[in-house]
């Protein structure tokens, strides 16, 4: 044993009750540093309750057990435009056709605004105020709810697809479109 160390030891002994009590004291401690982890699980919690309640939410306006394409979005039926063309559960619900301007002259479905599918990934990223000079309408915010729909469901989906990696979560497809559109709204509209 070194003379440090048989020094140390006597110091020990002479100056404190008892070495344990030394070793207690003197154990590495850790910090009383408040942890991030509950404050990060709080938010994630916080932040999957407000998917949960925009979701069910989102549900109640379209209506429960709807289908569902493979883009996420919410598969609409003649009826369901319907209704929306009439004002009824319209909400916050903006119709879009993503046909081309020589076919929408052709006729559309009623309250539609038009925006091509082909310029619709460079429209949604542009800003509100260049989306608003270049189309004549606002553009639309990330969280309103959007249908889509063309010719016959192609584009439509299309167009999903592009908003939803635009960030747009709540959206929906007239797979049926301006086909069947047109063939079940004759002499009714």
């Amino acid at each position: 044993m070194s003379f440090t160390l048989r020094r140390s030891i006597a110091f020990v002994a002479r100056n404190s009750r008892s070495f344990s009590r030394l070793a207690a004291v003197s154990a590495p401690r850790t910090l009383a540093i408040p942890s991030v982890r509950p404050a990060l699980q709080q938010q994630q919690a916080v932040t999957e309750m407000a998917q949960v309640i925009a979701n069910a939410a989102r549900s109640y306006s379209v209506g429960v057990n709807r289908e569902v394409d493979d883009n996420g979005a919410v598969v609409w039926d003649y009826d369901q435009v319907k209704k929306l063309t009439k004002g009824i559960d319209r909400g916050n619900i903006l119709l879009v056709d993503v046909r081309e301007v020589d076919e929408v002259q052709q006729g559309n479905i009623p309250t539609s605004i038009n925006l091509s599918v082909k310029s619709l990934q460079e429209a949604l990223s542009l800003s509100e105020l260049q989306f608003q000079d270049k189309y004549g309408f606002e553009k639309p915010p990330k969280e309103q709810e959007i249908v889509f729909y063309c010719r016959s469901g192609k584009r439509s989906t299309a167009a999903t697809a592009i908003a939803k990696a635009a960030g747009y979560k709540n959206l929906g497809n007239y797979t049926g479109s301006w086909l069947d559109w047109a063939s079940k709204s004759q002499g009714s509209i």
